[in-house]
């Protein structure tokens, strides 16, 4: 038997697979940008590095050079001026990008009207005033107050102007003298004044970190409750949606739409079923592969005499190997 060269978009045996980055019937398009493989609904099944998830999933923009987990999204390092886990930014930054830096007397900050520490010498909310003679913070080291910086501020209060007169707190405190400790699920163990998390520990959120996010959140949610990412099986703002039975492996969006179907059923959420000889299929007249011995556009034909009721060519109807002393491309 002799030996046939492939399509230059085909590779296999029996030339009935795509190339990489090429998927169809005929493997007539293109995958998504990211996608080294794909599957017929043009679902990425093989991602390239800088790349995670199905479809076009890029890594976050936070993530250096591009490199995350490819399921996960997890950045790999962060970009500069990000601090790791790669979801705020460093001290003396703000901004989407951290690009922006704090007002000039904010030691770290929220915005360029929100400062949540000062520098030493000043305080107040954005760290405008500056310290007095009397309370000579301007030339004491943190902790200090007063002239010649001999009288120690509140314990867990870093710049003061008086005993009972906190204007910037350690890390963990909060409150007019620093008296309070901030909730233990704020992240980096950081708050601002009213007691507010400045950023959360996975699987927290409100105002003080103080409610557990829904339990088929992946990692984390928003500061109302809703999550960022489901479990396996799940979908719905708060993840308390299963997947529908027919999404292949229990796989769904967010809003509940299958990425791929199991075999004979096809829609957004694979909720029709395709004709009875189809495999797989786009709608009810376009089948994507056949079980064996039927070919054509929704699997109608019957192949000829292929070899032990073989599969054939969806398209033409070439039999793959034929029957016992037969010989031909169909009958």
């Amino acid at each position: 038997m002799g030996n046939c060269s492939c399509k230059e978009t085909h590779i296999g045996h029996y030339c009935n697979h795509c190339v990489p980055e090429k998927f169809g019937l005929d493997c007539e398009f293109d995958c998504p940008e990211g996608c080294t493989t794909c599957d017929l609904n043009g679902n990425c099944t093989l991602c390239y590095p800088g790349y995670h998830g199905s479809k076009m999933c890029k890594c976050s923009n936070r993530c250096l050079d591009n490199k995350c987990d490819k399921w996960t999204g997890r950045c790999e390092r962060c970009k500069p001026f990000f601090k790791w886990p790669c979801e705020n930014c460093v001290d003396g930054k703000y901004g989407k990008n951290c690009e922006r830096d704090c007002p000039d007397n904010c030691f770290s900050c929220l915005s360029e009207t929100n400062c949540t520490k000062c520098k030493n010498g000043f305080y107040g909310i954005n760290c405008n005033f500056t310290c007095s003679n009397e309370n000579c913070i301007n030339s004491c080291s943190p902790g200090y107050y007063g002239q010649n910086c001999k009288r120690r501020c509140y314990n867990t209060c870093n710049l003061c102007t008086s005993f009972t007169e906190c204007h910037s707190c350690k890390d963990g405190f909060w409150g007019y003298q620093c008296e309070n400790k901030c909730p233990e699920n704020c992240s980096n163990n950081r708050c601002q004044i009213n007691q507010s998390c400045v950023s959360y520990l996975p699987g927290f959120y409100g105002q003080f970190c103080n409610l557990t996010c829904p339990q088929n959140c992946m990692d984390s949610c928003t500061i109302s409750g809703a999550c960022n990412n489901c479990k396996h099986g799940y979908h719905g703002n708060r993840c308390n949606e299963t997947c529908s039975e027919r999404c292949l492996q229990d796989y769904c969006l967010m809003n509940g739409n299958c990425e791929q179907c199991t075999s004979g059923f096809y829609g957004t959420q694979c909720e029709r079923t395709c004709p009875s000889q189809c495999l797989e299929c786009t709608d009810e007249s376009l089948c994507n592969s056949c079980i064996n011995g039927y070919f054509g556009r929704n699997c109608s034909q019957q192949c000829g005499y292929c070899k032990d009721n073989t599969s054939c060519n969806i398209n033409t109807g070439h039999c793959e190997q034929c029957a016992d002393d037969m010989y031909g491309s169909k009958f």
